[in-house]
């Protein structure tokens, strides 16, 4: 596997706020290299969403199993049990709350492309974690707009990761 991916940090004076994790793909997203993609994003920031889930999952058994063993919730109805249970903070595994993907050095995306630009989207947004596009050319913007994901995720594309970064509402394409 070629270096394609790197935190934004190795290339720029400009310092991640906290909880965010900027990365620059330098490949196009095409059929060819998408599971490449969606891997490459899961290690260079460093949180792989499928170990997250499972880590979730199994303290929310293990918090589930500890509340009927000591008979904790006797007073709390199945709903609101439920809620207690399975409100799991994400924050307890990483410290990663939104990852800026950078699409400035990205010149082609297909339709597989923007599938798993889908797939990493719908991944980190099962485990809290928003995921923001940033710096997308004109041609890549257009392709994106043709899939109709732009129409999905519009509030989470932005014209630079300095906008990315700054403000969630402002500054979007």
């Amino acid at each position: 596997m070629t270096n394609i991916m790197r935190p934004y940090k190795d290339f720029s004076p400009q310092t991640e706020p906290s909880g965010f994790r900027v990365i620059q793909y330098q490949s196009p997203i095409y059929f060819a290299n998408s599971d490449m993609f969606v891997k490459a994003v899961a290690k260079a920031s460093g949180v792989d969403p499928e170990k997250l889930r499972k880590m979730k999952k199994k303290l929310e058994k293990q918090k589930k199993e500890s509340a009927e063993n000591e008979e904790q919730l006797t007073n709390v109805n199945s709903d609101e049990k439920e809620k207690v249970i399975l409100n799991v903070d994400t924050s307890a595994f990483t410290d990663v709350t939104t990852i800026v993907l950078d699409f400035s050095t990205i010149n082609f995306v297909d339709l597989v492309g923007v599938k798993a630009l889908r797939r990493v989207y719908t991944e980190y947004e099962k485990v809290n974690i928003r995921v923001l596009v940033a710096a997308p050319n004109k041609k890549v913007l257009s392709i994106l707009k043709a899939a109709e994901f732009f129409e999905e995720y519009k509030d989470s594309i932005y014209i630079d990761v300095s906008s990315a970064l700054g403000n969630h509402s402002n500054a979007e394409v």
